[in-house]
């Protein structure tokens, strides 16, 4: 039977691996090599934690591997660009975001888009220990974030701008998306024929009707 999720989780080398454990026993370990990860646990499949082409950085997905193939697919994730700090976490239906901690030195939080917090990294006795704020979290998300914050653990010395103000501009950005959205819309409104003129557009034949007024 697999363990539960007991907080805090510590994770430890041991050679080439990262030793997930906790109060009440191991739950498996992660073996990272040329920025392809493995995790391997004794109560389920092993996790393929690999890199994926795009423009963005820190793109990564997390597949099932079954019979030495990889099967189901369960999570992704992504950074603007290599001058951003905050990764975006794409796990089943929910979306996250790795921030580096609000203080001075390693680490980083999981937070959801409300900036509800998830889990925690810092550094403890022998390697990081993880607080798990919702327990209810699986462990395939907890190692892949585990994963991404590897990645870049060293970025995460500064402390990152306060979670709420992070949400603030999140939801700005994609105001102005939903704004340039409605724009683009009203206009191509406008150009169609017989459109309704809207945003101080004027459709192809009223701009010909007021030619030949002049």
């Amino acid at each position: 039977m697999p363990l539960p999720i007991v907080s805090p989780i510590r994770v430890v080398r041991r050679g080439g691996r990262h030793v997930f454990s906790c109060a009440d026993g191991e739950y498996g370990s992660l073996s990272i090599q040329g920025g392809i990860g493995r995790f391997e646990s004794p109560d389920a499949p092993p996790l393929l934690l690999r890199p994926e082409p795009g423009i963005t950085a820190a793109h990564y997905q997390v597949w099932n591997e079954k019979d030495g193939k990889t099967s189901e697919f369960f999570a992704s994730s992504y950074r603007w660009s290599i001058f951003d700090r905050v990764v975006r976490v794409h796990y089943g239906n929910n979306d996250y975001r790795l921030v580096p901690r609000a203080s001075f030195g390693t680490g980083y939080d999981l937070v959801d888009n409300r900036g509800k917090r998830i889990l925690s990294m810092k550094p403890g006795s022998g390697g990081v220990e993880i607080t798990v704020d919702k327990l209810e979290t699986e462990l395939a998300c907890i190692v892949f974030t585990y994963f991404l914050a590897k990645r870049a653990w060293m970025r995460s010395v500064w402390p990152s701008k306060a979670v709420e103000e992070i949400g603030d501009r999140q939801k700005a950005q994609d105001a102005a998306t939903k704004a340039a959205e409605k724009k683009a819309e009203e206009l191509a409104q406008a150009m169609m024929p017989g459109g309704v003129k809207k945003a101080g557009v004027e459709s192809p034949k009223e701009a010909a009707g007021s030619g030949k007024g002049k």
